[in-house]
């Protein structure tokens, strides 16, 4: 069945219409999706940088705090080399002090041979006093210390030249409560003061049969080794209470004679440094790790420093899976202990990954680690994906409706243009039709019927063009049939 000019228009316009909004719109929905799938990858990896970054930057925050610790003391043994130096100036001037030999804060106390605040204290574990230092020499015990000071001036004149390194000892304490020793010990006499005042020496049994020398000890020979620098030495269990310790040393020198004169100490416990860094939270589960460029741990949440007679552990010994098997490789370790300032990797521990970063502390050879799980610092990623996504969805939505819409608009437009297109051609078949019939030809004299819309006939187009050629030969027929019938009335009269 063949389709009217009309609906052949409506067709025409309607598929043009839908054929452009379709492709326009699926066009937009793949530009769409793509931009969404960019816009989700980017913010992704955006995201995930800057969670590594964060992370870095925590290990460097937790690095200047450690830094912070270590160069606090350091001042503090650097005022004490000072101080104990300027002590043997030949022009200083010094008044005698009391001064306490060391095996009455512990022993035999019934004598009294203490300072009066000395009490028993629950975190060292021993008796000691915080006004007062405490001296030791090898070969002395509780019955002979007396006789050997007076056969000995030097040694005497030194002890009580030190008695005033208390009033030092005291302001560093108060300032610094979280270093836990201070403590000098000189070359030649082996003489070792202590602060705070406290036993250093055993029973009188242990001072006979193994006196305590410390320029014996590897601590000390590290700092002598220093030449009058500043020395961190390696963590080692404190003999006294089992604590671990880092030593920070200086050499010291007679003023006028720059003969060496002994060492000078501030001890820091890793307990400290694990309540100011390693204690912190990272997440939920993240963590922080103090280490040596060793490799060495010196504060892992996952080990315990125990028994002083146990070596400390290595990262790889600490970082391990369920099988024993290191999570960390050598080569990841070689990059942490590489010496570069700080950085972020990857490792994959018991099945999970995880994102270590790591930075220098600038003192001691002591690199801060911090460690969270994969997992956790990309928490905010799905969201993020999902509300992109769900975004895109409504955007895809919208250009569906948006297509539809148009696509009614389209079909409505079409059905008024094909309308005001057709309408004139109607209007003339109607014309044509009633000059088929005889009953209309005579019409056509009364030109009654058969009027010509004047508002198409004016139109500047095609249809005005065939309007107009329509009237035209409207009135050749008019003038035709006008002839005619003047032909029939003169025949009728004449017969």
């Amino acid at each position: 069945m063949a389709r009217s000019i009309k609906q052949n228009i409506i067709i025409s316009f309607v598929i043009f219409s839908l054929v452009s909004l379709i492709l326009i719109g699926s066009i937009s929905t793949l530009f769409v999706g793509f931009v969404g799938q960019t816009t989700t990858s980017m913010s992704t990896d955006a995201l995930s940088t800057q969670i590594q970054e964060n992370i870095e930057q925590t290990a460097i925050q937790n690095s200047l705090i450690v830094n912070q610790k270590l160069s606090s003391a350091e001042a503090y043994v650097n005022a004490m080399a000072e101080e104990c130096e300027n002590l043997f100036h030949l022009d200083s001037r010094y008044t005698n002090r009391t001064v306490f030999y060391d095996y009455f804060f512990e022993y035999d106390r019934g004598l009294e041979l203490y300072p009066n605040d000395t009490y028993l204290d629950s975190l060292y574990d021993v008796y000691l006093s915080w006004s007062y230092a405490s001296y030791y020499f090898p070969g002395s015990d509780s019955s002979n210390y007396l006789t050997l000071l007076e056969a000995d001036p030097s040694l005497n004149d030194t002890i009580q030249r030190m008695a005033h390194m208390d009033y030092i000892f005291q302001s560093i304490h108060l300032n610094a409560p979280e270093i836990r020793w201070l403590y000098i010990a000189f070359e030649t006499s082996d003489l070792f003061i202590n602060y705070p005042g406290s036993v250093v020496g055993g029973t009188d049994q242990e001072r006979v049969s193994d006196p305590f020398y410390a320029t014996q000890e590897d601590w000390y020979s590290e700092v002598r080794q220093g030449n009058g620098d500043i020395v961190f030495t390696a963590p080692y269990f404190d003999p006294i209470d089992g604590a671990l310790l880092i030593t920070i040393g200086k050499a010291i020198y007679h003023p006028s004679t720059s003969v060496l004169l002994g060492c000078i100490f501030a001890d820091i416990t890793i307990e400290s440094i694990k309540e100011k860094i390693i204690n912190i939270q990272i997440l939920d589960t993240g963590y922080a790790v103090l280490i040596q460029q060793s490799g060495t741990v010196i504060a892992h949440p996952e080990w315990t420093a125990v028994n002083p007679n146990d070596d400390l552990p290595t990262l790889d010994e600490v970082e391990v899976n369920i099988n024993g098997q290191p999570a960390i490789t050598e080569y990841q370790i070689t990059v942490i202990t590489s010496g570069d300032s700080s950085g972020v990797i990857e490792y994959t521990r018991n099945g999970k990954t995880f994102y270590l970063a790591f930075n220098s502390v600038g003192k001691g050879d002591y690199i801060c680690l911090i460690i969270v799980p994969e997992e956790e610092a990309l928490a905010s990623v799905s969201p993020l994906q999902s509300r992109i996504q769900a975004a895109t969805l409504t955007t895809i939505i919208q250009v569906i409706i948006t297509i539809g819409f148009a696509a009614f608009l389209s079909l409505s437009i079409g059905t008024w243009l094909s309308a005001r297109i057709i309408e004139p051609i109607n209007h003339l078949t109607t014309i044509a039709s009633k000059m088929a019939t005889d009953t209309i030809r005579e019409d056509l004299l009364s030109d009654l019927d058969l009027q010509i819309d004047s508002e198409l006939e004016n139109k500047d187009d095609e249809v005005g063009d065939l309007t107009r050629a329509f009237k035209s030969m409207l009135n050749v027929l008019q003038e035709d049939a006008k002839k005619e019938s003047s032909k029939l009335d003169d025949s009728f009269w004449e017969d």
